[in-house]
């Protein structure tokens, strides 16, 4: 073949399912070495969490704005408090007490305005 055999596509199908077969025996070798019992351990259900344009953290959401326009960062604050609420509600995160002093500030500035 004149130029050489074709370059593969790096990102094929058969070969992401290929990895990613490969990925999930090793961990399940990994875990079976991290418990000597063997036991399978049933995972507990935890609610699917769904974030555009940002990270679910263990601290939270993690929303990172880069060079987007000023409308696009509000847009994603504003998302990111609504997904902060929501997963607290179903009790993925824990309440902080930081919010409710920011909440606490809010409200004194919006006196001090009036």
């Amino acid at each position: 073949m004149p130029g050489g055999p074709r370059r593969r596509n790096n990102n094929n199908k058969a070969l992401r399912s290929k990895k990613a077969a490969f990925r999930a025996r090793s961990k399940a070798v990994e875990d079976r070495v991290a418990r000597p019992d063997g036991a399978e351990k049933a995972e507990e259900e935890k609610p699917k969490i769904r974030v555009r344009a940002g990270r679910v953290t263990k601290a939270g959401v993690e929303v990172r704005p880069t060079e987007l326009s000023k409308k696009k960062v509000k847009k994603l604050e504003q998302r990111k408090k609504l997904v902060t609420r929501h997963l607290q509600e179903i009790g993925v995160l824990k309440k902080s007490k930081s919010e409710d002093v920011e909440m606490g500030e809010a409200e004194k500035t919006a006196k001090a305005r009036k």
